[in-house]
């Protein structure tokens, strides 16, 4: 009788996974439509698969102007990140599920995942900045109650998100290294 491999609970948890689909989902869909322009424009060959861009498209004028070299940047940079994480998701971290049990101890999916959470911060954060330093010119012409809804407040989970994974990805490597530690002490 053949024994049945042991079930090894995954060392990503549940609200990790869900962020990091979300996050390969969303960010898709963004750098699609940006680097799809013109034709993703509402009146565009593809404009019927970005609904939602018609209004966005109003209150962040970067996505409509294609002029502003700054959307393709971060497109593109956002297209690296989905790579690496697709790497991290669909190629490491199932490897390392089937060959180690210590869910505690970090692994190269880890590392890769939090240098995505960290250029995703990072780029988030560099597009406020920039917006910034440039008088809020991309946004300005929007009142306060559109910008907090639909400006605001949907572009914090950029910068929450990658909080939240900093903390457990971070963990899990400093607790790796502390193993590590005694571990080299022990010999």
């Amino acid at each position: 009788m053949t024994k049945s491999p042991q079930k090894v609970e995954d060392s990503w948890p549940r609200w990790l996974r869900i962020w990091f689909w979300t996050q390969l989902i969303v960010l898709t869909f963004d750098q699609s439509f940006v680097l799809l322009r013109p034709h993703s424009f509402p009146d565009g060959v593809l404009g019927f698969l970005y609904p939602a861009f018609q209004k966005y498209m109003e209150i962040d004028t970067v996505y409509a102007d294609m002029t502003i070299s700054y959307g393709y940047a971060q497109s593109c940079m956002g297209v690296l990140e989905n790579i690496l994480l697709s790497i991290a998701m669909f190629v490491l971290h199932p490897r390392e599920q089937a060959t180690h049990t210590d869910k505690r101890l970090a692994r190269p999916s880890d590392l890769l995942a939090l240098c995505v959470a960290s250029t995703q911060f990072g780029k988030s954060l560099f597009y406020w900045g920039n917006d910034m330093f440039d008088g809020f010119s991309h946004v300005a012409h929007n009142d306060t109650a559109t910008l907090i809804k639909f400006y605001i407040l949907p572009n914090l989970i950029w910068f929450i998100g990658p909080l939240f994974v900093f903390y457990h990805l971070g963990r899990k490597i400093v607790y790796t290294m502390q193993v590590a530690q005694q571990t080299q002490k022990q010999k």
